[in-house]
């Protein structure tokens, strides 16, 4: 195996791990995929998405994120709204208690990364998303090869 590749793979492994612990522990009172949502809601939040745009953002399939959308919506997570010009479009967007649940988990993930920063450094924190950067450009390279 080339120099350095199964210490890649470790540390992608854990990171994977944590990052499963960090999503639960950011929202304990939603699911990991639930969270996924509100943070991607939140980022468009008034104008909403579609499910179909919610699903490849999300890397799943329709069916899944509407039944995902189906728990949130009797929580009262997210609205529904059907386009005006075509009532066969409808806009999934977040509620008030939608928008308070994605800013807890916003400012949890802030605050957990904020600490890895002041830990680093900024020198180090600097380095480790500049190298984050360049995995994530690799990864996204090859494996649209293949897709």
């Amino acid at each position: 195996m080339t120099e350095g590749a199964s210490e890649l793979i470790e540390a992608y492994w854990r990171m994977h791990r944590k990052e499963h612990d960090a999503k639960a522990h950011a929202a304990t009172d939603h699911k990991i995929n639930e969270t996924r949502l509100l943070m991607l809601l939140k980022r468009v939040h008034p104008e909403g998405m579609k499910v179909n745009e919610l699903s490849r953002a999300m890397h799943v399939t329709s069916p899944f994120v509407t039944q995902l959308l189906n728990q949130m919506e009797e929580g009262n997570l997210i609205v529904r709204r059907r386009d005006t010009q075509d009532r066969r479009m409808v806009q999934i967007g977040l509620t008030e208690q939608g928008l308070e649940a994605a800013a807890g988990v916003h400012d949890f993930f802030h605050k957990l990364f904020a600490g890895l920063a002041e830990r680093l450094g900024p020198e180090d924190s600097y380095k480790l998303a500049e190298l984050m950067h360049k995995a994530m450009d690799y990864m996204e390279e090859t494996l649209s090869k293949k897709g």
